[in-house]
C-alpha cells in the first residue's frame, strides 16, 4: 500500500471523493469527464456547476459531447440574465406541443 501512495498518488493530480459534484454527477447521469469542465464553465459564467450537471442530465449528454457545456452553461446564464424560468422551461424544439399550443389535430 505504501508504494502505492507515494508511486501512483504523484501522477493522480486530485484523489476521487463523494463530494456534492460528484454526487450531482450520479444523480444526473452524466460522465465524470464532465465535472471539471462544468466546474470551469460554471466560474466563467456565474452558474453553480451542479445546475450544468443536471441540464446535461436532462439533455442526455453522451460522452465525447463536453464542448456542449460552455453551450449549456451560456443557456444557463442567459436564462437568468433575461428573467426567465432556464432553458428547460419550455417545450424541447420539435417535440409535441402542449395544449393549447396547435399542431397537428389543433383547430
Amino acid at each position: 500500500m505504501d508504494a502505492a501512495e507515494y508511486l501512483v498518488g504523484q501522477q493522480i493530480p486530485c484523489q476521487p471523493l463523494p463530494d456534492r459534484n460528484a454526487i450531482a454527477i450520479g444523480y444526473a447521469g452524466v460522465y465524470s469527464t464532465f465535472l471539471l469542465h462544468a466546474q470551469r464553465a460554471g466560474e466563467r459564467f456565474g452558474i453553480d456547476p451542479r445546475e450544468i450537471l443536471l441540464e446535461l442530465g436532462r439533455r442526455q449528454a453522451v460522452a465525447g459531447q463536453e464542448d456542449w457545456i460552455l453551450d449549456v452553461a451560456l443557456d444557463l446564464a442567459r436564462g437568468r440574465a433575461g428573467g426567465q424560468a432556464g432553458p428547460g422551461a419550455g417545450p424541447e424544439p420539435g417535440g409535441d406541443p402542449q395544449p393549447g399550443e396547435g399542431g397537428a389535430g389543433a383547430g
